[in-house]
């Protein structure tokens, strides 16, 4: 709880006094006896912070805090502490202002469990006696004026296992006797002399060296066995690594402004990450390589030109930053096994596309400065670089790559341009990426010459390129029975191209030629037309029939996958009917069996809709819906529709909604009020005259659980309000439970003809005056919410005979507490009928 003003706090706030256990006070003008009236109400404080105050003394409750563990004072007027030595049961304790006051004894004898000492004290010149106590583990200091801090005085500290220096030291202190210390940080010293052994405790993990003033000789790090973590942000002298192989254990090595790396470094063979930063190193030995366990490695800013040529031996290096050098050639990142990110930016490469080399797809973050607009063009880096990675992948050429590459950088979202010559776009299907196939395959329809029938395909020629789905030959029989010519390999009379999957690249051929294309799928529906007349359950839906596909529509949508199968092959076998589709489309999205899976897809290419085809290839499933949440569900339509058309993906949502009441609010996130696909939504949640927003939005419900469960969310969630309804005069019964809605407009007053409205667990705090406009509402529920007043509104709701005020207040809810909601002494008079829940 954070108070800045005492004279400004509520009921409300000294009520959640009593169970805060983390409390800061930062008001200025509070005194000494404010203080010490919150601090009574305020028995549970294990944190306690006074901050920024103008206190002379500290509260004399302050001990009565027993469960009081850490304390923090930032005061810079007080004149003693002394009421300190009575909070036995402190652990930790920081003060930074300036000067530390008075205070006598010792917190030996006072604080007897003080184990964590932050000093932050600008005028520091010696470190006060008082604290100079064998339990302390964590020391930190900062300082502008202390310049010496004697060993003796940090060996009375037998506990101590980490310590931050922050001052301008000129000696280091001697810690030999300390064999517990495994942190040591020192920041702004201005040490001369760093080599003596008797600074360096054997037993350090972590060494931190940054922002010093360096003179004289450097530590010595060989006689740490222990060392793990090396960190040396400032000019680091080579003297200073010397030895450094003896430690065995270091995984850890971070440097600066150094001129070379030490041999010694190779037999360091644990470690794990090492990061150069600055310097003028100009090359690495052929050594280095045989650090195997290296996992990440980042050299930035030096002078770095030559390295080697192979480094198949870092079989665990992952990462990789080599930015800011001047490394001409990096064909060498190609001998990385496990390599899974390079940063190469602002280095003189001599080839820019040399990853067009790479034999497999190298996951470069930043291409040199070339590539500079990768972080400020277009879609995301992590989506440009699947293209990238997907481009070098591609059996095209090197030339033909780096059109592609140009082109694909320049571009704000993924398209394809009408100025792309049509053999570009047939050579960009060899491209192993599904949006980019998606949108090649779409546009590659728009240059058709005419719409395709039967009689223009038998005047001319039917290339299939690619790979189908239903096996060649049987597609040139089919074909066949209506005379079209069919050719499974390119000749100068194919007037039709069938694009299948992964289709040939014969982009210099179609260079300046124009032909008409089709997806699998319109080929499929050609097809269809051929051999329907043989399908006995496409020729019950022509005659007007029900009866087989009612029965088929209960295999499909069993929870057997046995059964779903036997349906399956019933529409192998009978077709597949228009008015099955939705349920095979669902059984191919939904099911957990991948041969259930694949048998749907194949008979939905070949026997079913074109218009589901985008969905049917999009790789999101959507398995166990029951027991998945709306959200995951939202999260799933969203991916989708990066590569399938919103109003596809919202026409999707609507179908899993009527089968499984999941899927809906992506429409109503993502499309604006009043638009078609919404006002479905709003149609697919109205059951005659009663309107189930709650469902739809597919929050959890509140009201099967008990009210200290309950967590209001007031989250921008993006679900916009259904004032937008085409029947809101006929709906009488709606609910609004835990939509999110931190507010009602005014725009409520379309339900003129509501009688009962549940608004129940949101974040409610206000209602608009629309809501006295609706006369016939009965039944109001508005528990679970954060009013503190009675909306006026609700006065002129003359036939309300029920309202529910229960649990409305700032905090947690408890089952039976009573409402913070006061009512107005008039409401009896003017509410007559209306029963009152508090």
């Amino acid at each position: 709880m954070y108070i800045e003003n005492i004279d400004q706090l509520q009921e409300r706030d000294f009520e959640q006094l009593s169970y805060t256990s983390y409390l800061t006070i930062a008001d200025r003008k509070a005194t000494k006896k404010q203080v010490e009236e919150i601090l009574d109400k305020a028995p549970q404080v294990s944190t306690l912070i006074f901050q920024k105050m103008m206190l002379e003394e500290l509260p004399d409750n302050l001990p009565s805090l027993k469960k009081l563990h850490s304390l923090r004072i930032e005061i810079t007027t007080l004149t003693n502490l002394d009421i300190l030595k009575k909070c036995r049961e402190l652990v930790d304790f920081t003060f930074l202002a300036d000067p530390l006051p008075a205070i006598t004894g010792s917190a030996k004898e006072d604080l007897p469990k003080l184990q964590n000492l932050y000093l932050g004290i600008k005028d520091l010149t010696e470190f006060p006696s008082y604290f100079i106590t064998p339990t302390i583990q964590s020391l930190q200091i900062w300082s502008d004026t202390l310049n010496t801090l004697p060993g003796h005085v940090l060996n009375k500290m037998s506990a101590l296992t980490s310590m931050t220096l922050e001052a301008p030291l000129k000696t280091l202190p001697e810690l030999q006797v300390n064999n517990k210390l495994t942190y040591l940080s020192l920041k702004d010293t201005r040490i001369d002399d760093w080599s003596n052994p008797k600074c360096w405790p054997g037993s350090l993990q972590t060494v931190h060296i940054t922002q010093n003033k360096i003179g004289g000789y450097g530590p010595v790090f060989s006689q740490l066995p222990n060392l793990r973590s090396l960190h040396i942000g400032t000019d680091c002298q080579q003297n200073w690594l010397t030895g450094i192989g003896s430690c065995q254990k270091l995984t850890d090595l971070s440097i600066s402004q150094i001129d070379g790396i030490p041999d010694d470094l190779k037999d360091c063979q644990v470690l794990e990450s090492l990061s150069i930063y600055k310097g003028t190193i100009t090359s690495l030995s052929d050594w280095f390589c045989s650090l195997a366990n290296l996992r990440k490695l980042s050299i930035s800013y030096t002078s770095l030109k030559h390295v080697p040529a192979d480094w198949s031996k870092m079989t665990k290096l992952e990462s990789v930053s080599l930015d800011n050098n001047q490394i001409e050639d990096f064909h060498f990142t190609f001998s990385i096994p496990e390599l899974q990110g390079v940063v190469i930016s602002n280095n003189p490469i001599r080839d820019q596309w040399f990853i067009l080399d790479a034999k497999k797809a190298l996951p470069i973050s930043m291409y040199g400065s070339f590539w500079s607009s990768v972080f400020v063009k277009g879609f995301n880096l992590e989506d440009k670089i699947t293209f990238y990675k997907a481009i070098a992948k591609s059996d095209l050429d090197r030339e033909d790559k780096k059109w592609f590459m140009i082109e694909i950088d320049q571009q704000r979202v993924l398209h394809v341009p009408d100025v792309w010559p049509i053999y570009r776009m047939f050579q960009g299907l060899c491209i192993p990426h599904k949006r980019l196939l998606d949108k090649l395959q779409q546009k590659l329809l728009d240059h058709k010459l005419n719409n395709d029938s039967v009689k223009a395909m038998q005047a001319g020629k039917v290339w299939l390129c690619g790979d189908f789905t239903e096996k060649k030959t049987a597609i040139k029989e089919k074909l066949g029975k209506i005379a079209v010519p069919l050719t499974t390999q390119f000749d100068v009379d194919v007037t039709h191209i069938a694009l299948g999957k992964k289709p040939t690249d014969l982009g210099a051929i179609f260079k300046g030629n124009s032909y008409q294309f089709l997806l699998e799928s319109q080929l499929y529906q050609v097809l269809k037309e051929v051999d329907s007349e043989e399908k006995f359950l496409v020729q019950e839906e022509v005659t007007g029939g029900q009866q087989m596909a009612d029965s088929l529509r209960k295999l499909l949508t069993s929870k057997d996958d046995s059964s779903v199968l036997l349906g399956l092959e019933m529409l192998k076998t009978g077709g597949v009917p228009s008015n099955i589709i939705d349920e095979l489309l669902l059984v191919q999205k939904t099911s957990s069996d991948a041969k259930v899976r694949a048998e749907a897809k194949k008979l939905l290419l070949t026997q079913g809709s074109v218009e589901w085809v985008q969905v049917l290839n999009d790789k999101q499933s959507f398995t166990n819906l029951e027991t998945t949440k709306e959200k995951d569900v939202r999260t799933k339509l969203e991916k989708m529709a990066k590569s399938v058309s919103r109003e596809r993906v919202a026409e999707f949502g609507l179908l899993l909604f009527s089968h499984y009441q999941k899927g809906l609010s992506y429409i109503l996130v993502h499309f604006k009020q009043g638009g078609p696909q919404r006002i479905k939504a709003l149609k697919a949640l109205t059951q005659g005259d009663h309107f189930d927003f709650h469902i739809g939005v597919g929050y959890n419900n509140w009201k099967l659980e008990k009210p200290e469960s309950v967590i209001l969310s007031p989250v921008k969630t993006g679900v916009k309000f259904p004032f937008d309804h085409p029947e809101a005069a006929k709906i009488r019964i709606m609910n609004l439970h835990n939509t999110k809605f931190a507010t009602i407009p005014k725009e409520i007053a379309v339900f003129e003809n509501l009688e009962e409205l549940d608004c129940s667990a949101n974040s409610l705090k206000s209602l608009p005056e629309e809501i006295g406009k609706l006369t016939k509402l009965k039944r109001l529920d508005l528990s679970l919410n954060r009013f503190d007043s009675l909306p006026t509104g609700i006065l002129k709701l003359t036939n309300l005979e029920w309202l529910d005020l229960r649990y409305n207040n700032d905090s947690v809810f408890k089952d039976g507490e009573k409402s913070i909601v006061k009512l107005p002494e008039n409401f009896k008079e003017l509410l007559p009928n209306c029963e009152v829940l508090l």
